[in-house]
């Protein structure tokens, strides 16, 4: 069998790869081309901001017509997909309602995929990307940020592999005022009694992993595994505050765990859970407008705007 055609590892619905290195996405990134969406009355639009790289990201400005000269707060959002799976629709109309909701100017970033762009690369993207925002504090090249953004009042929020960026991002040396970690993408070699929820599910992400991160340690690693032996300290997360959100699902006992060593940090009333139960992984952008998909979206509100 040709190595073109021989599948070396495959997650059913979401990848495939093959031995010859071609890489087969089962899930198709169907976003939306930026635009103004009338219901939330949101406006969005495409930027490149490192050439070398085609490093892009959208930029979401909500309705400011009735004070023009008002300061928003503003977000950096990752997106989820395993680290493989782009932004998409849902993503897309998740922006347009947190923009309009929160009253904050998003940016939404378009990091590089794995496998063909390994961590660190998501990483690295993301970081610039945050750095890029922050950058126009003084002034720069894009406008929405330098006329409406607040820069006392950045937040850096991601989902699922998103979340797992955000984390790491936030140990960097950019500060921020807040973090949102959402259904965050954590594992560990020793699983709890309470683990595996979905035991396929599970092995999948495992054995994953390596494809996403080739240079890894292990599941142990401190990028996945942020509470783990070696691990930097959560007191070392360069903001604020946390929020950390939670479904039920898979990630939901990693994402405790992570949420029970900010609080052994000394993080105390400044790490915030939100557990959604009885819901999965999706929820909140399958059905946003679910009883717990609003409550999660009314405490995000919440904690973006406290004290504004």
């Amino acid at each position: 069998m040709s190595p073109d055609t021989e599948i070396e590892f495959e997650v059913p619905s979401l990848i495939r790869i093959y031995k010859g290195g071609h890489v087969e996405r089962l899930q198709k990134s169907d976003a939306p081309p930026a635009s103004l969406d009338l219901t939330a009355g949101v406006e969005s639009k495409d930027v490149e901001i490192i050439s070398s790289t085609g490093l892009l990201v959208r930029i979401y400005l909500p309705n400011l017509v009735s004070s023009p000269d008002k300061k928003v707060p503003i977000i950096v959002y990752c997106h989820g997909g395993c680290f493989v799976i782009g932004f998409d629709s849902r993503n897309h109309a998740f922006m347009n309602r947190l923009a309009s909701q929160a009253n904050v100017i998003a940016v939404s970033v378009d990091y590089r995929l794995a496998p063909e762009n390994p961590i660190p690369a998501p990483y690295n993207d993301s970081l610039e990307a945050l750095k890029w925002v922050v950058s126009h504090a003084n002034g720069g090249p894009e406008p929405w940020l330098v006329s409406h953004g607040d820069f006392n009042n950045v937040f850096v929020v991601g989902f699922s592999a998103g979340g797992n960026i955000v984390h790491n991002v936030a140990l960097q040396d950019v500060r921020f005022t807040g973090l949102v970690v959402i259904h965050p993408y954590f594992l560990a070699s020793e699983r709890l009694a309470s683990e595996p929820t979905d035991p396929e599910l599970r092995d999948n992400l495992e054995k994953i992993w390596p494809y996403i991160y080739p240079g890894t340690s292990g599941l142990d690693d401190p990028v996945v595994n942020p509470v783990g032996k070696g691990a930097p300290s959560l007191k070392g997360l360069n903001c604020e505050r946390v929020m950390v959100c939670l479904a039920e699902d898979e990630l939901t006992v990693r994402g405790k765990v992570y949420y029970e060593g900010l609080q052994k940090s000394g993080w105390g009333d400044n790490a915030e859970l939100l557990e959604s139960d009885g819901e999965g992984h999706d929820f909140f952008t399958d059905n946003p407008d679910g009883e717990k998909a609003v409550r999660m979206m009314s405490r995000l509100v919440a904690f973006i705007n406290r004290g504004n």
